[in-house]
């Protein structure tokens, strides 16, 4: 949940460190609330639709945290009916939450609340979910990704949390432009987690980048997400005229091209698990980074001379 949560925080911290009395802090909380459970109800989902379409069980090459799901109905701590109500009531929950948000949230912004949430929440069920099942639709999944954990995830809280038009000011551009970088590393995250899972994948029909194009190929797709990433966190800085926002920026291209020197090398053994934790830890590292540098820019760059 670190992919969704962090974001959130990053928002956040971009408000707290613009100084700016036009947001709820008391919605921020129960934003964070709702999009954490929602993230488990979808997360729940996508364990059912997977076991139904018999791809965890199909996936015998590995058996790691990062490969063929949560392993919990293969492992007979839940079954697969228990998985769907579990899943159900979370998204209910979730939606209960939205719904006392929407209940504060600012007239100006209820219905792109309204919109973003049901558009989240619509790209995380048909992930795998028939009859859309984007997962397999190659390309599909990967850029729905991108959307729900980046530019409509940050934009999202930005509607939920700013007491006026989001719309029209300044802030609904800055909150557009942080999501870009984060939605592209979680991609990445997504990306190289379906390298262990290319053959089951690909006999179930679960044809996503790494199926379409094979996993030596997908080590190119990587470095594109990543310098994709790293380029508009770059151009994020120039528009947020924070110097500090550098930072973060240089973290994430050595950070980046060192995980794609590991890619490279073990993309077709199992040592690649190395890269699959470390790419979860760059998007990780990164927004903890860059809600710093929000939060304390001026300082940080005083410290440095700059």
């Amino acid at each position: 949940t670190s992919a969704s949560l962090l974001p959130v925080f990053v928002v956040g911290s971009y408000f707290f460190g613009q100084g700016t009395e036009t947001v709820s802090w008391g919605l921020f909380g129960l934003t964070i609330l709702g999009i954490l459970i929602a993230h488990l109800g979808i997360n729940v989902f996508n364990d059912y639709f997977d076991f139904k379409d018999g791809t965890d069980e199909e996936n015998a090459e590995y058996f790691q945290q990062v490969s063929g799901g949560s392993r919990a109905i293969e492992l007979g701590l839940i079954t697969l009916n228990g998985t769907r109500t579990l899943a159900i009531i979370l998204t209910l929950i979730a939606i209960s939450i939205g719904g006392i948000i929407l209940s504060q949230v600012n007239a100006a912004n209820t219905s792109s609340v309204i919109q973003i949430a049901l558009t989240g929440l619509f790209l995380g069920y048909f992930y795998t979910a028939r009859p859309l099942r984007l997962v397999s639709r190659r390309g599909l999944g990967e850029i729905a990704i991108f959307l729900a954990f980046g530019p409509l995830l940050t934009l999202g809280v930005g509607f939920a949390i700013f007491q006026g038009a989001f719309a029209e000011s300044s802030d609904f551009l800055n909150c557009f432009l942080l999501g870009i970088p984060l939605g592209l590393l979680t991609t990445n995250i997504l990306l190289i987690n379906e390298f262990p899972d290319m053959k089951s994948d690909a006999k179930t029909g679960k044809n996503h980048l790494v199926v379409t194009f094979g996993k030596k190929a997908s080590r190119w797709i990587y470095l594109l997400f990543l310098l994709l990433a790293v380029g508009s966190s770059f151009y994020m800085y120039n528009a947020l005229e924070n110097i500090s926002l550098l930072i973060p920026t240089l973290f994430c291209l050595l950070f980046g091209l060192y995980i794609f020197n590991h890619i490279l090398k073990h993309y077709n053994k199992r040592s690649l698990v190395s890269a699959n934790w470390k790419t979860i830890g760059l998007q990780a590292l990164y927004s903890i980074i860059l809600c710093i540098c929000l939060i304390w820019g001026e300082n940080i760059t005083g410290i440095l001379g700059f």
